[in-house]
């Protein structure tokens, strides 16, 4: 049996990374512009799931599927709380949906950052008969 070990804490490596205890390197900032377009993006992911688009300065939008949802998020130390404003397409069941959708952008965010999803609160503006968009479909 035989166990590889890595450089001793404090020593530069051939490749001239410096290693030391974890606690020592730093911090990871993730600023809530950043989820707001990781979340947006996870929402956008689901085929029956939708944003806005058209108009002047968000006057006369109107739901498109393909689009990206708007999200926002408001940031308590390592906990989210995230709106999102979607198009859902006609007829996906409502609850349903924004179960699949809640679970989906909580998976996403807290795989791929550092925060923990305190609350998703979803608003639907439109509902959009049609195809899903992105030229997928509903499984």
């Amino acid at each position: 049996m035989s166990t590889l070990a890595g450089p001793a804490p404090g020593v530069l490596d051939p490749a001239g990374i410096m290693h030391g205890d974890p606690a020592t390197r730093g911090t990871l900032v993730t600023k809530e512009k950043v989820l707001r377009k990781i979340a947006g993006q996870a929402a956008s992911e689901l085929p029956f799931i939708g944003g806005r688009s058209g108009g002047l300065l968000g006057l006369g939008a109107s739901g498109d599927l393909d689009a990206r949802p708007q999200a926002e998020v408001d940031l308590d130390g390592t906990t989210a709380f995230v709106s999102l404003t979607v198009a859902m397409l006609y007829p996906t069941p409502l609850r349903a949906g924004t179960e699949q959708l809640r679970s989906h952008v909580t998976e996403v965010l807290e795989r791929t950052t550092a925060v923990h999803v305190g609350r998703i609160d979803v608003t639907i503006v439109s509902l959009e008969t049609g195809t899903a968009g992105r030229g997928r479909s509903l499984e």
